[in-house]
């Protein structure tokens, strides 16, 4: 048990030093809007916050010395923040489309009925050694994480079109990884989910720099050429 704990610990630790370098590096990005810079703000916490909630969550299992409430709110704080922080790797896509709609009344959903589950136990059922299992609606949840997955999925798809297709494929490849890690901890009880959340913000912070750089040069580009020609004849201007 204790060389599990400290693999966990290991994991979250590192997870919270990479988003801490992704702060410093939003910052330090001046090709970047500030609306933009708060966006990648926003998803780092949540991903930190749900790494640490499911930390906590393992260090709490099986507990005796401590009351039941403890446990109950660190899960409620799990499975509301690892969709939330999901959902917002296409919060930083900054689309306004039904399928971005859609998905946050999905988020909102989850949100309230995990509230909710914390007083009815439906999510986490804890036994007399304070020890958790799936509460009977666990599928609930597991629900909302396939439909947030879906959804993102679509998002992306939609967003990605506007790109040329090198760029379509990094998306598509950033979006497989993320899906992976959540796939592998929901199936197969790997605790991954956090660190592909993790890795997909850095892969998105490397697409959304390098896109912007693009965007940069093809202004330029255009630019040289309004000066270098006539725009009335196309003929190289004097």
């Amino acid at each position: 048990m204790i060389g599990i704990l400290s693999y966990y610990s290991t994991n979250m630790i590192l997870c919270w030093l990479a988003l801490g370098v992704l702060c410093v590096l939003v910052r330090e990005n001046d090709r970047l809007r500030e609306k933009k810079k708060r966006l990648f703000y926003i998803t780092y916490v949540l991903t930190a916050l749900a790494a640490l909630a499911e930390w906590l969550g393992i260090q709490m299992n099986g507990c005796t010395a401590l009351p039941h409430w403890p446990l109950t709110a660190v899960k409620c704080a799990d499975y509301i923040l690892t969709p939330l922080a999901g959902g917002f790797i296409v919060v930083q896509l900054g689309t306004r489309s039904l399928w971005r709609r859609l998905l946050d009344a999905v988020l909102l959903f989850n949100t309230a009925f995990q509230l909710l589950s914390a007083f009815t136990g439906w999510m986490v059922s804890i036994d007399g050694a304070n020890r958790y299992t799936h509460g009977r609606l666990y599928g609930v949840y597991v629900g909302v994480y396939v439909s947030v997955s879906l959804l993102t999925i679509v998002e992306f798809v939609s967003y990605s079109r506007s790109f040329r297709r090198q760029n379509q494929i990094s998306l598509y490849a950033i979006l497989g990884l993320v899906i992976l890690g959540a796939a592998f901890q929901e199936l197969l009880d790997y605790r991954t989910a956090y660190i592909g959340l993790t890795l997909g913000m850095a892969l998105m912070f490397i697409h959304t720099t390098e896109f912007a750089q693009l965007q940069a040069d093809d202004y330029i580009h255009k630019q040289q050429i309004q000066i270098t020609t006539d725009a009335l004849t196309g003929a190289l201007s004097r």
